[in-house]
């Protein structure tokens, strides 16, 4: 409680009342004291009435539109302030609102009317911080009397509002029915994995998701059951990372796009590849054709830059990283890298200068109305070596994916396709599941065609909780 001035000021004229009574011996001072004195409590009295009757009448209501959202995206609060009371207030009432300091909101303080009985207002909240964020209960000043006394409390209740990182959560790997994958095989790991090389290793017996090349028919006619022959993989093959950011990839909500996921897969991939050892580039290709492409290599300070590259990629759009100097002469991708290979890297000046010819990107144009098959022609132009290429697209246009895949499985010596598919990331479609399902049984029936393609395997990226929700419903759905 704050006291204003016409109560203090009376308290001192009333004390001031009683000394001079007293030292002037004046009984009619005593009086004129008690007057005052039943002047204040009268204002007191009746402040405190509406006070309290402000108190019990009024109801306020905060609800977040979404209690979950990603960090930097606004989300609008709803307040709602109603009395139980028709009769007006004495004063108006002022309402401010009060969250924690990681969330920025376009204003505070609120006024209500006397004579106004229900009022909603609306705020745009934007949390800068990932985490929880609480939104305390709404502080209501109140001053029935001007001068008398202004009461501060609070009335409704908190909210709270998580802020999620601008990246994707949950990742999940599928190859249709058989769960996630949490090894892409990337050189030759995992379990649906037979190597591309020379050197046998074991026989066993063949199951139904074996390819038909890998039958050893001697061991099947002297067994009279099929088995297959695995082979220990080639492990000095380079790998290739293709990732498509075209406009459709930007399909979903900011900072869960099937961009975001895919660049999520990408930066995994080179970052397996390089906890590994094993030579791996990049190449960034838009809807209307420009590539930007990175040739293999096993430098640590490139792995990076290829790491920011793939992080800065924006549907039709990329923001460069800083690279280092280059030579005055510009080389050709085929004379710089003989030249890097030359260098003694073991010493302070062969790294330094190594990063001269293994920092450079390569900048090209290729067709606008097929950049995915565009990109992998030229890939098989530039390379040298044995290469694992993997690609990272969206199943907007399934007859370019098709296609650029058979052109991948004929020309690479082994082929992972990564497809976001589209159903798992648009909000409208999710909001019917029975036909997001349907949607979803056409996309898997596609990747399964696709998988028919030799020497290629397809993996759906997908948000875990989506897919998870969306096989849910449909199993709710059918046991109804």
């Amino acid at each position: 409680m704050e006291y204003g001035d016409r109560i203090g000021e009376p308290l001192l004229i009333m004390a001031i009342m009683v000394v001079i009574a007293v030292v002037a011996r004046q009984p009619l001072l005593f009086a004129g004291a008690a007057g005052v004195a039943a002047i204040v409590i009268t204002r007191f009295t009746i402040a405190t009435y509406h006070i309290i009757q402000c108190q019990n009448t009024l109801e306020i209501t905060q609800q977040l539109r979404r209690p979950q959202v990603i960090r930097d995206r606004p989300v609008t609060l709803s307040v709602d302030v109603e009395s139980t009371t028709p009769q007006p207030r004495e004063a108006p009432v002022e309402v401010t609102l009060e969250w924690s300091p990681g969330i920025r909101g376009t204003t505070r303080h609120f006024e209500i009317p006397p004579t106004q009985t229900d009022s909603h207002f609306e705020v745009e909240l934007t949390p800068d911080a990932v985490g929880d964020h609480e939104i305390a209960p709404p502080t209501i000043t109140y001053t029935p009397l001007p001068g008398v006394m202004t009461a501060t409390f609070r009335a409704g209740s908190a909210a709270s509002l998580q802020a999620a990182p601008r990246q994707p959560t949950g990742v999940r790997l599928r190859r249709g029915g058989k769960g996630s994958v949490t090894s892409f095989g990337l050189q030759g790991s995992g379990e649906d994995d037979y190597g591309e090389g020379l050197d046998p290793n074991e026989l066993r017996e063949y199951v139904s998701s074996d390819p038909l090349r890998y039958i050893d028919w001697n061991t099947t006619a002297r067994q009279n059951e099929p088995y297959v022959r695995e082979y220990d993989p080639e492990t000095d093959s380079d790998l290739m990372c293709l990732i498509s950011h075209s406009e459709a990839m930007g399909v979903g909500i900011p900072g869960q796009t099937m961009l975001d996921y895919a660049k999520q897969v990408g930066m995994g991939l080179l970052a397996l590849a390089e906890s590994e050892g094993d030579p791996a580039g990049i190449c960034t290709v838009d809807g209307t054709g420009d590539l930007v492409y990175r040739p293999p290599t096993t430098q640590i300070s490139t792995y990076r830059q290829m790491q920011d590259v793939l992080s800065s990629l924006q549907p039709n759009s990329r923001h460069d990283p800083p690279a280092p100097d280059v030579p005055n002469r510009v080389l050709g991708t085929q004379d710089s890298n003989r030249r890097a290979e030359r260098l003694d890297t073991t010493t302070s000046f062969g790294t330094t200068l190594s990063s001269f010819y293994q920092s450079r990107l390569n900048y090209r144009t290729v067709s606008a109305d097929s950049p995915l098959l565009g990109a992998i022609e030229y890939l098989d132009t530039t390379r040298s070596n044995e290469t694992h290429l993997l690609c990272i697209c969206d199943d907007g246009d399934r007859g370019s994916v098709y296609t650029a895949a058979q052109l991948a499985g004929t020309q690479f010596d082994v082929v992972t396709l990564f497809i976001t598919p589209t159903v798992l990331y648009d909000p409208d479609a999710l909001a019917t599941p029975t036909t997001a399902y349907e949607t979803y049984r056409s996309f898997e029936e596609f990747r399964q065609r696709l998988e028919r393609i030799d020497d290629v395997t397809v993996l759906e990226v997908a948000p875990g909780d989506r897919l998870e929700g969306l096989l849910s419903a449909q199993q709710r759905g059918e046991q109804a």
